[in-house]
């Protein structure tokens, strides 16, 4: 399973905000395309048991991934935040700030928390909100 840049992304993306504009109630951050490829060992005990559920079989490669790397910085969050968080920041300098340092300090701090299994109505409705977004005029 490789590291795919839209799971890292997409974690990313909940806890950065650098540039708010106020005047619209919304941040948004605007990340430099470089190539991230960490090389994390993968969890066996995290494979193993997603490539038993239904929803992880019948899923694309990129939210299958998706899927396991929320679980990969779920049961290992020290762990994430240094061998994939820092490197990535820094290749990103633009996230440096205030919610980036609280987040390593969250994580730093964090216990484990409990495996999230995949599950079919809250995969559909995340479908269905990425449809949404893309038919409104999102990314």
């Amino acid at each position: 399973m490789r590291w795919t840049v839209f799971a890292f992304c997409f974690l990313l993306n909940l806890a950065f905000t650098t540039y708010t504009t106020k005047a619209q109630g919304y941040s948004q951050v605007v990340l430099t395309d470089i190539p991230f490829e960490p090389t994390i060992t993968i969890k066996k005990e995290i494979k193993e048991r997603l490539e038993r559920n239904p929803v992880f079989q019948a899923s694309d490669r990129i939210s299958q991934s998706f899927m396991y790397w929320v679980n990969y910085s779920r049961l290992f969050p020290k762990e994430f935040r240094d061998s994939a968080l820092i490197p990535y920041l820094q290749q990103q300098p633009r996230l440096k700030g205030k919610y980036t340092n609280s987040l390593l300090e969250t994580l730093d701090k964090a216990n484990a928390l409990p495996f999230l299994d995949p599950e079919e109505k809250l995969s559909k409705a995340a479908r269905d909100h990425a449809k949404d977004i893309k038919r409104n005029g999102g990314a």
